[in-house]
C-alpha cells in the first residue's frame, strides 16, 4: 500500500478516489508521505474493533 499525491495504491493499483490517501492520513489512520503507507496504532485499533 502506498500513497502518491493523495492517491491510495494497493499493489500498484489505484483504490478509491484521488483524495482517499490524504483523507486517511489526516484522520490519523495511515502514516505516509510519498511511498509506502502503514497503518497507525489508531488505524489498527479501529480495524480490530470492526
Amino acid at each position: 500500500m502506498s500513497v502518491r499525491a493523495g492517491t491510495l495504491l494497493v499493489d500498484g493499483i489505484g483504490r478509491g478516489d484521488q483524495f482517499v490517501g490524504t483523507t486517511l492520513a489526516r484522520a490519523g489512520l495511515i502514516a505516509s508521505r510519498s511511498g509506502p503507507a502503514r497503518l497507525t496504532g489508531h488505524g489498527r485499533e479501529l480495524l480490530a474493533a470492526a
